[in-house]
């Protein structure tokens, strides 16, 4: 009926993106936290009731939210030991100033045992802590032809790109900029 429609909550997300050779090479999802693999469509159909006009937001978000943001918007209590943040307080579009890492969300890839950053405008992503064997050894057969390109991809550190100017992550500028890759190196290592 419309009145079940005009009252849901309804939101539509993935978990994960896919690499398509963006950069080069195509392993899927998993090694790598660039925005082909973790950028995902987050779609919100409020309540009638809710009585908030239709609006795209540049708030960031995690899969981790969606239960206390379902939680919320049922009335019901947060789980006490749940990841996350409910959104549904971003529906009231707060434009005071924020120091850097205030509202960034935070990333990991259990695969190769790295994190990430990121931010409205930035992306940090920690080197990796895994060895390079590993993440190799367990995503490729030792006669793939990828083993080169991903071991020199899987070597590159620190990276740190500016999603704005270059949102396809091509240009790393964590050596032009060290002082805000050591700040969101911290505020990574603080989370």
């Amino acid at each position: 009926s419309s009145d079940a429609w005009d009252e849901a909550l309804i939101v539509v997300t993935s978990d994960h993106g896919e690499a398509f050779f963006e950069h080069g090479i195509w392993v899927g999802h998993g090694l790598f936290l660039e925005q082909s693999e973790v950028a995902v469509p987050l779609l919100v159909k409020p309540p009638a009731s809710w009585r908030v006009a239709p609006r795209e937001t540049d708030t960031l978000a995690v899969l981790t939210d969606l239960a206390p943001t379902l939680l919320h918007a049922a009335g019901l209590p947060r789980i006490a030991d749940a990841q996350g943040k409910s959104l549904v307080p971003t529906l009231q579009i707060d434009r005071a100033p924020r120091r850097e890492c205030d509202g960034a969300v935070f990333l990991d890839s259990s695969n190769t045992s790295t994190g990430a950053l990121r931010t409205a405008r930035y992306k940090y992503i920690a080197p990796m802590g895994k060895s390079v064997d590993e993440v190799l050894d367990w995503h490729l057969l030792p006669d793939s032809e990828l083993r080169s390109t991903l071991t020199q991809r899987i070597r590159a550190g620190a990276q740190l790109y500016d999603l704005f100017a270059d949102p396809g992550e091509h240009v790393d500028i964590a050596a032009s900029r060290p002082e805000m890759a050591a700040r969101f190196a911290k505020c990574l290592a603080d989370h």
